[in-house]
């Protein structure tokens, strides 16, 4: 649904933008705010971010090749943060709010669904694809349950890009 969306204003085309970056990444609508631009690797199709939990802080998250093109359109080695306002300062959860609510009055079919609502979408869709729970939990910032798989357990950002390159949202739904 989202990549069919042919946005009519700028603050359309970021929500779009916004959660199709949540779908493809699984990070939270606050992580995303919070991406430093100095912490994109564009050439390496990753960056680190992260909040909230010591398993979700500093993680290094994949860039699926579909929303790469998207990151390319808000990068901006100037910038402090990958989305600024207009004020040149970061984007804060408030105007993403807002935003989003003006948003799913022109899109009603995702009222309801935010921008959380993304990272039990990419959860559940990677485990459909049955990659493996570890790489799954490195990618969302989740613990593993366990001290060893946290500790020794180290996956590389090749094995994340390979998991993440198997979700195909565009033949499917959200």
């Amino acid at each position: 649904y989202l990549w069919n969306i042919k946005p009519k204003i700028e603050e359309e085309s970021f929500i779009r933008d916004f959660l199709l970056i949540a779908i493809y990444t699984g990070a939270r609508a606050e992580e995303l705010l919070f991406i430093y631009t100095k912490n994109i690797y564009l050439d390496k199709n990753y960056f680190i971010g992260g909040l909230e939990t010591e398993a979700g802080t500093n993680r290094i998250i994949p860039i699926h090749p579909e929303i790469k093109h998207i990151f390319e359109k808000y990068y901006n080695n100037r910038n402090v943060f990958l989305f600024m306002a207009k004020n040149n300062k970061r984007t804060t959860y408030k105007q993403y709010n807002n935003m989003y609510q003006e948003f799913i009055k022109e899109h009603p079919k995702i009222k309801g669904k935010t921008a959380h609502c993304a990272r039990h979408t990419l959860e559940t869709e990677l485990q459909k694809l049955n990659i493996r729970p570890i790489i799954i939990n490195s990618i969302i910032g989740h613990k593993n349950g366990s001290t060893g798989a946290d500790i020794y357990t180290h996956i590389s950002i090749e094995e994340k890009l390979e998991a993440i390159k198997t979700i195909t949202y565009k033949n499917g739904k959200i």
